[in-house]
């Protein structure tokens, strides 16, 4: 298994379920922590995930940019 940092911004108006619904959608993901704090209107946060592989990872961070409603979707590659 590998870890993943994913860093994003997104709107209050956004459910933080549907954040980690769209992770754990991906087979062999698991959400390790996160970590979200309020500036202004929008929610700034880290997700770091854990997958069985790279194309799991590469699919979360496809999932997340295609999403409506996020800012920014930053991807940091294995956080040890």
């Amino acid at each position: 298994m590998s870890t993943y940092q994913i860093n994003v911004i997104y709107p209050k108006t956004v459910s933080l379920y549907r954040i980690t619904s769209l992770v754990e959608s991906v087979s062999g993901t698991k959400i390790q922590h996160l970590n979200f704090t309020s500036q202004g209107k929008d929610y700034v946060g880290t997700l770091i995930v854990e997958t069985s592989d790279r194309i799991g990872f590469a699919s979360i961070v496809k999932l997340m940019r295609a999403s409506k409603g996020l800012l920014s979707v930053v991807e940091h590659q294995n956080v040890a």
